[in-house]
């Protein structure tokens, strides 16, 4: 039976209070408060627009935040998970997914079928990887990688320089591929190509190699190449919650980038 005083119920009811009545009529006054009263009461930021599956259940998830994103069916969500999108990049999970206590799903990352995420989970196996493993074909649905170097410390601050490729422009250059795979072996291709142009140079580092011809090479399979200057640093919010050792001098020292 229903009981207001268990968080694990209480704290779906609401959401599901919030998401009918937003669904019937658009009502952001009440819902809104409905949304805060969960947030307030059960420590669940889950807002009364994000579309949940059918099948569902907030194990005593406290601290945790679900927003928009795409939610396969049987989802078991814990505490102190974190689902959420980076800019316009939202998160795909599938049916058949355990989200354990600190879990975080974020970006345009993608979970499969029939998952556990979890750090716990890989630490009772006493951190030996899973016996298998599965290459993520289809399940990529859209999105871009950028792919490229970030040049800084210099007057101008930084420069980025790389690929932007998305999953449609990879598997329309070359079947079957995403546009991490593309970006990584069209390198190696053109590395290949030059060293039998040039079977005389024996063993020589990267630097060494002259750049445009290898660039030549794997244009055609890097989607938009751009360069971007930047204003930011190492040093954009540090320091704010907790204090730490940085070099407000020169922000591009290693000291600020590292993390111990």
């Amino acid at each position: 039976s229903f009981d207001h005083f268990h968080s694990l119920q209480y704290s779906t009811w609401l959401y599901l209070l919030g998401n009918e009545l937003w669904r019937q009529n658009g009502d952001e006054a009440v819902t809104a408060r409905v949304f805060c009263l969960n947030r307030a009461l059960n420590a669940v930021d889950l807002f009364h627009a994000v579309s949940m599956p059918e099948i569902f259940l907030l194990n005593h998830a406290l601290g945790t935040v679900l927003g928009n994103s795409t939610y396969g069916n049987r989802l078991v969500v814990s505490q102190n998970v974190t689902v959420g999108r980076v800019g316009i990049d939202r998160p795909t999970i599938g049916d058949n997914v355990v989200l354990y206590p600190g879990a975080k799903v974020t970006g345009r990352a993608t979970i499969g079928d029939n998952a556990v995420l979890s750090v716990h989970e890989f630490a009772g196996r006493n951190w030996h990887l899973q016996g298998s493993k599965r290459i993520m074909l289809d399940d990529i649905t859209g999105g871009i990688d950028e792919l490229g170097v970030l040049l800084a410390g210099h007057k101008k601050n930084a420069y980025w320089y790389g690929s932007q490729l998305s999953i449609e422009e990879a598997r329309k250059l070359v079947q079957y591929n995403s546009a991490t795979s593309l970006q990584v072996t069209v390198a190696v291709l053109a590395g290949m190509v030059w060293a039998m142009e040039n079977p005389r140079r024996g063993i020589i580092e990267p630097d060494e190699m002259d750049f445009e011809r290898p660039l030549a090479v794997a244009m055609p399979y890097l989607g938009k190449v751009v360069g971007e200057y930047t204003g930011w640093t190492p040093l954009y919010q540090r320091g704010e919650l907790f204090a730490e050792d940085l070099d407000t001098a020169d922000p591009w020292q290693f000291k600020n980038v590292r993390v111990i």
